[in-house]
């Protein structure tokens, strides 16, 4: 997990798919601000006990590599429709699938079953299920990352809007 420890990023809802995973065989990996918001890390602090959790805080742009570089799959379980989650982009960079609820953005980003898995955003049971497969299925995790597709860069998707732009105003 990457992203503000805050209700609407669905922290809560990947801890509580985790609870019947067994603790031997993954390692969650929490990447957000402990301080923000103070009151929601101590509820999730308390879900994280007794799973194989880790809370690592922030990290700083520059570490953006090495980060989704210790990561097998990326966790993106936002609760409301967030647009085009820049964790997901970032992820596809380092060749990460992203297992993301149908919410908003993340599911126009995430072809299910293809780069990524999609879930009910208010459904931790599917979660749980999708979490247990590719605990069960490494090789599955393998055919996903294979299929991550290239993120286009900033010149590129600049240059693809203009031209939108140019044919809607009649200037193309």
């Amino acid at each position: 997990f990457v992203g503000t420890l805050v209700w609407h990023k669905g922290l809560h809802v990947l801890l509580e798919a985790c609870q019947p995973l067994p603790w031997d065989r993954y390692e969650l990996r929490i990447f957000g601000d402990l301080d923000t918001f103070p009151d929601y890390t101590r509820r999730v602090a308390q879900l994280a006990d007794g799973l194989s959790a880790h809370f690592l805080g922030r990290f700083e742009r520059g570490r953006t590599a090495e980060v989704y570089g210790q990561m097998d799959v990326l966790v993106a379980p936002p609760l409301w429709p967030e647009n085009s989650p820049l964790v997901i982009h970032e992820a596809f960079q380092a060749g990460v699938p992203v297992v993301g609820s149908r919410m908003g953005g993340t599911e126009d980003l995430v072809a299910h079953d293809e780069w990524g898995l999609l879930y009910d955003a208010f459904a931790p049971a599917e979660l749980t299920a999708h979490l247990q497969r590719l605990v069960a299925e490494p090789q599955t995790v393998a055919r996903l990352a294979a299929a991550v597709p290239p993120v286009r860069g900033l010149a590129e998707d600049a240059a693809d809007w203009a031209a939108i732009y140019d044919e809607v105003t009649g200037r193309g």
